[in-house]
């Protein structure tokens, strides 16, 4: 027996393909070249594919990565969930008729079940084949021509709404979300006769005098049909009030207006200023360099403190150069009253007291001492009433002949009273959150109405004006509350006339029309 060598063997082994017959080129069939082509070109398609899904998975796309965490396979190609800006790596079209065993053409192809569907197809050449689901979040896309069949993120706005479907973005714009929930856009803009989206549709919800109003805007029926904003603005139904006058001194300057029938005053961190209740044109009566304080007037002159130098001042109504009348080390001076012949002034030295100072100049003289924190000063044609806080949480309303005597107390109060106000021979009180009363001539405190926190009042003969978070006018018959207008913040000076209201905001005078 021949024995053959191994490496001869192995040689052999490898060379079997030489000795098989060549077959020449013009017999080759096209079947065959098909066949051939296809087997050697297949498996280069496949790495090309799967590089082109790692590809997509590794370059951080926001459907790539999604997939990838859920762990979910992407049988569909397309690097799963597309998220903003993902593509699929396959061809996409959109088919309306796509279910899964429907016909397709197009191998590799995408497609969605329905728009807004979660399920995806994939054409295997010859029909539609389940792909994978679309995470939590994320809508299969039929409307985007670039990315059907991709799994792009749902539309915040659109979580729970239907495709198609109008709604209210707000209460004047009405919008739809697209049939596959990914998108949405404006459809119109409600306005005259049908100012308001209701249910998804332009309406008109409020009937005022026989017309459609827009109660959200529509100063003359602010919130409701007949509540007018005077010459207020209506912002979200509520009435707001306008500025009348600038001033750009610091807010914390200004704490007392003053008034006669023309003008408004007050002190500011320049000096003594002016408005005209006309048009709320301001001018500068005095300039001087002060920390502001209370102001107060009578017939003839202007009145002003100035906590930082402790002058009291006045100058002529009718315009000239200031007169200095009297000097009171530690005044608080934020608040001023005055009667026919004194001025009356909080002071913080001995233990807090009230002085008062001649309209002419002179000598300040002692009313009270030893009365803690004052707040407010109040004063009729016999007696000067303050309020009065010794000791945290507790305070009271005190009084004093004007003339001179020994201080009595009023009331005493389980809490701090604050904004003190003289009207109708009655005082009136914020404490806690009740707007309190109490006669002049004695007896017992009483609760006219809730107000809730606030710290300002003014008074006129029917009324008590009450600022908080809102501007009250609360009947002082009967109690009875109305809410006038929104504050933005806080607000101090309060004053009323026989038409407005006036206060100090945070850029100048405020003026709201009874």
């Amino acid at each position: 027996m021949l024995r053959i060598p191994l490496v001869l063997r192995i040689a052999v082994v490898f060379c079997a393909g030489c000795l098989l017959p060549e077959v020449d080129s013009s017999q080759r069939t096209d079947a065959g070249t098909s066949t051939s082509n296809s087997a050697r070109e297949q498996p280069d398609s496949s790495k090309a594919a799967v590089g082109e899904r790692d590809a997509s998975a590794a370059s951080g796309g926001a459907g790539g990565g999604n997939a990838a965490m859920s762990g979910k396979s992407d049988p569909a190609g397309s690097g799963g969930s597309s998220g903003a800006g993902g593509s699929s790596g396959d061809a996409a079209v959109l088919d309306n008729n796509a279910q899964p065993g429907a016909p397709c053409s197009t191998a590799g192809a995408l497609a969605c079940t329905q728009p807004g569907s979660f399920d995806r197809l994939k054409c295997d050449g010859s029909s539609w084949t389940k792909a994978d689901v679309c995470e939590i979040g994320t809508r299969c896309n039929t409307e985007d021509s670039s990315q059907i069949g991709a799994c792009l993120r749902t539309e915040l706005e659109c979580q729970g709404k239907m495709p198609n479907v109008p709604y209210c973005a707000s209460n004047v714009i009405v919008r739809a979300c697209g049939s596959d929930l990914v998108s949405s856009r404006n459809l119109t803009v409600c306005e005259l006769p049908t100012p308001e989206c209701v249910d998804g549709a332009c309406t008109c919800r409020n009937v005022c005098d026989g017309t459609c109003r827009d109660v959200q805007n529509d100063s003359e029926h602010c919130g409701s049909c007949g509540h007018s904003c005077r010459d207020g603005a209506c912002i979200s139904g509520e009435c707001r009030a306008v500025r009348f006058a600038r001033d750009d001194s610091p807010a914390a300057r200004r704490t007392q207006l003053a008034q006669d029938e023309d003008h408004l005053y007050w002190t500011g961190g320049a000096g003594v200023m002016s408005a005209a209740k006309s048009d709320g044109a301001t001018s500068m009566l005095i300039r001087r360099n002060m920390s502001g304080g209370g102001i107060v007037i009578d017939a003839e002159f202007i009145y002003w403190s100035d906590t930082s130098s402790g002058l009291i001042s006045k100058v002529p109504r009718t315009g000239g150069s200031p007169i200095d009348i009297a000097t009171i080390p530690e005044m608080t001076g934020d608040f001023l009253a005055i009667d026919g012949k004194y001025i009356y002034v909080p002071c913080h030295f001995e233990g807090g007291a009230i002085r008062k100072v001649a309209l002419s100049g002179g000598a300040p003289e002692l009313i009270a001492s030893e009365q803690g924190v004052v707040d407010r000063i109040a004063v009729d044609s016999q007696f000067v009433y303050w309020t009065s806080s010794v000791q945290s949480g507790r305070g009271t309303i005190m009084k004093a002949p004007a003339a001179g005597g020994p201080p009595v107390m009023v009331a005493s109060i389980s809490g701090e009273p604050r904004g003190l106000t003289l009207a109708n021979s009655e005082l009136l009180w914020i404490q806690g959150t009740s707007l309190m009363r109490l006669s002049t001539a004695g007896g017992q405190p009483a609760v006219l109405a809730q107000t809730g926190a606030a710290s300002v009042l003014a008074a006129d003969s029917s009324n008590i004006y009450v600022a908080g978070q809102n501007l009250l006018k609360v009947s002082a018959s009967n109690g009875m509350s109305e809410t006038l207008v929104g504050l933005a913040r806080g607000i101090a000076g309060l004053i009323v006339d026989e038409t407005s209201l006036y206060w100090f905001g945070a850029d100048g005078v405020y003026r709201f029309r009874k």
